[in-house]
């Protein structure tokens, strides 16, 4: 384990070296120039050019300028607006109601149709969870920052508007970005060392995943039914997760001062398959029970793979068993990261989605989603987006997609050393093999530049083709490096001993899955964790920006360096061999 944890920090902190982490809170501010500058160095940390078509998915839409200058514009309008306050932003409310009343119609939703925009598939899938009253299934089978600033934060939008933490290795300088914040935060109120966090979308979620936390590590000491106590005056956001969480929740006063819904996918991840929705659908209505489709991969494919005359299986409102369906506009409809939309076929259901709590002495509470305060931007960009693209644009970007993927397909068929898994209905292609460790020819295709999706039972990867593999040569260099890296692979054996081999290896071969879980935490620690110093020393900047301590003890300055480092003097480095 302790080699497993050198491995994950050695691999995750590796451009980390490149930069200094900030610990402490700045003394003054920084100068917008200047934390600009540190952005694009952030943005530079990752080794990967996402728009050559080589990376797997992350990435779905390729370099639009007309597109990004767009949506700079539109971020500057509405980069503070909130849609928990419809009177005061009814723009952006406005903005809300056309995006899900397009992609409504565009799943043959009907006039009764509705939903909500979401951070993402995955609170789509939640709220879709909670609007079919599942979560009793799931609790039975397992408890477990002005004009200048507004510029760079402009200029800063336009560098991360499609980063994604979730993969830090793709993306270390937003995964540092998060580490640097929490640490910031800990450090300002008091927490040591061993303090830590995460950065969520407001504080609904961090309440949520607090009460998460709790509740887990309940179930982790038998109490199958754990309880929260809280005044009268706690936010609701309590008595959302208690009806999350299924906690049973107390207020206490302050002194004067079992149905499940059915789920299917179009398509599923693994192996871009679309699950025979209909027949699931004949069962749902047999039964009466809901029928959610995730379509968070495909909801912005399938539509338009039918004006591209590709055969499309039955998915949406059309299929009468639907109830919901839950569809990422940050994927293929190319809108910057995090909004998504959970769509309900009438309104019954999107009642049980809303929470609503009324005896808060702060008001009357009330929420559409998960989250309380949302980012209007995201609202806002996903609108512009639309509207920029239209049917057209996503007509003729769908059918570059599908092209490229059905070459790609076709190649692994004809490859004697790979074979194909599952349908590839959409845009994914998974394949494995029975003559090498398929988990080794993943690496072996990223040292040739490539990156590829690891799969588990069974072993084997999949490519997610976006806009970028549709560009000229990429079909035609992927499957060339594909069939380079299995001969190799063939013919030395020796090259199949590799560090994700063995990883996915032993995860295979261990009966205790709580031993993969243990490493899976460990990777996790690592994202947040911060890397030893190579140099013994202490840092002083006069912006107040690096008062860290990198070694040592406490460094005790002169009085001429702290006057000057409060006037805004030079920076002053102390090295080991001065202190």
């Amino acid at each position: 384990m302790e080699k497993a944890r050198k491995d994950l920090e050695e691999t995750i902190h590796e451009s980390d070296r490149k930069k200094e982490f900030y610990k402490f809170l700045p003394e003054r501010g920084l100068p917008p120039d200047a934390i600009l500058s540190e952005a694009e160095l952030y943005e530079a940390m990752s080794e990967y050019t996402f728009y050559d078509g080589r990376v797997s998915g992350v990435m779905y839409t390729d370099y639009d300028e007309e597109h990004r200058k767009l949506l700079e514009n539109i971020f500057t309008m509405f980069a503070y607006s909130n849609p928990l306050h419809p009177d005061l932003f009814p723009g952006c409310r406005k903005m809300e109601a056309e995006i899900v009343r397009i992609v409504c119609s565009l799943l043959h939703g009907g006039a009764p149709s509705c939903g909500t925009v979401t951070s993402g598939g995955t609170e789509s899938i939640i709220l879709a969870c909670l609007a079919h009253a599942v979560f009793d299934l799931l609790l039975s089978v397992q408890p477990s920052r002005f004009k200048t600033h507004a510029s760079n934060m402009l200029l800063i939008f336009t560098m991360f508007a499609y980063s994604n933490p979730l993969h830090p290795d793709l993306f270390p300088g937003c995964r540092k970005m998060e580490a640097e914040i929490v640490r910031i935060v800990c450090s300002l109120l008091h927490g040591g060392a061993p303090s830590c966090g995460t950065v969520t979308s407001g504080g609904t979620e961090s309440i949520i995943l607090a009460c998460l936390a709790y509740r887990n590590r309940a179930y982790e000491r038998g109490i199958r039914h754990p309880e929260m106590i809280v005044p009268i005056t706690a936010h609701s956001a309590f008595d959302k997760a208690s009806q999350l969480l299924h906690i049973r929740i107390h207020h206490v006063p302050v002194d004067k001062n079992q149905r499940a819904d059915l789920v299917a996918s179009a398509p599923n991840f693994p192996s871009g398959t679309v699950d025979n929705i209909e027949a699931i659908s004949e069962l749902a209505q047999r039964y009466g029970i809901p029928l959610h489709v995730d379509a968070c991969l495909g909801g912005f494919l399938l539509p338009f793979m039918e004006r591209c005359d590709f055969p499309v299986p039955a998915f949406d409102f059309r299929v009468a068993g639907v109830t919901s369906i839950s569809v990422d506009t940050h994927k293929y409809g190319f809108a910057p990261k995090g909004t998504s939309l959970i769509l309900y076929r009438d309104v019954s259901l999107l009642h049980h989605q809303y929470f609503c709590y009324g005896d808060w002495p702060g008001g009357i509470y009330a929420t559409p989603t998960l989250g309380g305060s949302r980012n209007g931007c995201a609202i806002a960009l996903t609108w512009a987006t639309l509207l920029y693209y239209g049917r057209h644009r996503y007509t003729e970007r769908t059918q570059a997609i599908i092209e490229a993927a059905r070459l790609i397909r076709a190649g692994i068929e004809e490859n004697p050393h790979l074979e194909p898994l599952g349908d590839s209905d959409v845009s994914v292609i998974a394949f494995t093999s029975d003559k090498f460790n398929v988990y080794a020819l993943a690496d072996r295709m990223k040292k040739m530049g490539w990156t590829l999706s690891t799969l588990q039972n069974p072993a084997a990867l999949h490519v997610c083709v976006t806009m970028n593999h549709t560009k000229a040569g990429v079909v035609d260099d992927f499957l060339r490096d594909l069939s380079s890296a299995c001969e190799d692979l063939v013919a030395n054996p020796g090259l199949q001993q590799t560090r994700t081999a063995a990883i996915y290896g032993m995860a295979s071969a261990v009966p205790d899955k709580c031993l993969v879980e243990e490493v899976s935490y460990l990777y996790l620690d690592s994202c947040y964790a911060m890397p030893a110093p190579v140099v013994v020393g202490r840092t002083l900047s006069i912006e107040g920006r690096k008062m860290s301590l990198i070694g040592g003890q406490p460094p005790v300055f002169p009085p001429s360096s702290l006057a000057n480092a409060t006037a805004g003097g030079p920076i002053y480095e102390s090295n080991a061999s001065q202190t």
